[in-house]
C-alpha cells in the first residue's frame, strides 16, 4: 500500500505539471529540456518505487531534451485515483505548513513554474525585472497547489486567465519574489535557481534596501494610492485574498517583454 512521504509529495507536485501516465496506465513519463530536473525526479521516484527510472535523450515538437520514464502500474494508479485523474490535490497533503506540503509546491514549481528576466530595464532602478509565476488549464489544481503555497507565507498576485492557441484557458498567478525567497522554496532546475539568485544578488543595489530614503518613501505612497480593492477568488479548495498592488493583468494584452517562460 502506498502511503504519503515527503518523496512521493514531489512526485504527485510533479504529476500535477507537465508529467502523465503512458503504456495504457503503466507507465510515468516526464518530458523536459532540463536533465537535472529529471535527474531529481528519478532520485525520488527511486525512494518510492522498486522499478528502475530511465532518463535518455529525446526531442519534443521543436525542441531537443530529455525523457523518463517508471514502469509502476501501482504508482501510476495511486497517482491517477489520488488527483482523480489531474483535477485535484489529493487531500493527504494538508493545507498547512509541513514537509510534504513543501515537497508538492517544489515538485509543482519544477514543473510549472517559471523565472522570468526582462529584456528591459526598469524606469526606476534601470536594473532588468524578474518575476515568478505558475500556472496551469485546471484552475482546480492550480488553486490547490498555491493555497497550500500561502501556508508558507508566500504572496502571489491577482489570477489571471489567458486563451492558449488550442482555445483552452490558461490560468496564473504571479508571485512575490521576496516572500517566495524567505519561505525555504527551491528550484531543483539550476537554469531556474540560478535566476532567481541572480535577483537575489541585484537586491543590495535596489533603493529600497538603502534605508527608507525619500525615493523609497515616495514609491510606498505611489503604490499605496494605485492599489485598488482587494478581490476575492473562490476556489475549490479555499478562498484567495490576492495583493491588490500586485496587479498583472495588463500584460496580457501587450507583446510579453520577458523571455524563458518555459513551456515544457
Amino acid at each position: 500500500m502506498i502511503t504519503m512521504s515527503k518523496p512521493l509529495a514531489y512526485i504527485v507536485g510533479v504529476y500535477l505539471g507537465d508529467a502523465y501516465i503512458s503504456g495504457s496506465g503503466r507507465c510515468f513519463e516526464q518530458y523536459s529540456i532540463d536533465k537535472d530536473f529529471l535527474v531529481n525526479v528519478s532520485k525520488n521516484l527511486s525512494r518510492i518505487s522498486k522499478y528502475p527510472v530511465t532518463i535518455k535523450e529525446a526531442e519534443y515538437k521543436t525542441s531537443s531534451g530529455y525523457r523518463l520514464y517508471c514502469f509502476d502500474r501501482d504508482l501510476c494508479d495511486y497517482l491517477v485515483a489520488a488527483t482523480r485523474n489531474k483535477q485535484c490535490v489529493p487531500d493527504t497533503i494538508p493545507l498547512k505548513r509541513c514537509p510534504e506540503t513543501q515537497a508538492l509546491c517544489e515538485g509543482y514549481l519544477d514543473a510549472e513554474g517559471w523565472v522570468a528576466k526582462s529584456k528591459k530595464l526598469s524606469t526606476y532602478t534601470k536594473h532588468p525585472l524578474y518575476r515568478i509565476g505558475v500556472g496551469n488549464t485546471n484552475l482546480n489544481v492550480l488553486s490547490g497547489v498555491v493555497y497550500r503555497m500561502e501556508s508558507f507565507g508566500i504572496q502571489h498576485g491577482k489570477l489571471i486567465c489567458s486563451s492558449r492557441k488550442d482555445a483552452k484557458d490558461f490560468y496564473t498567478f504571479e508571485i512575490e519574489k521576496r516572500s517566495y525567497m524567505k519561505s525555504g522554496m527551491k528550484f531543483s532546475i539550476r537554469r531556474k535557481q540560478a535566476r532567481l539568485e541572480e535577483y537575489i544578488k541585484d537586491i543590495p543595489k535596489r533603493p529600497w534596501n538603502k534605508g527608507l530614503t525619500k525615493y523609497s518613501s515616495d514609491l510606498v505612497k505611489q503604490i499605496g494610492k494605485s492599489s485598488g480593492e482587494t478581490k476575492k477568488v473562490n476556489c475549490a479548495n479555499g478562498t484567495f485574498h490576492p495583493e491588490s498592488n500586485f496587479n498583472t493583468s495588463q500584460r496580457l494584452n501587450a507583446k510579453d517583454p520577458y523571455e524563458d517562460r518555459d513551456t515544457v
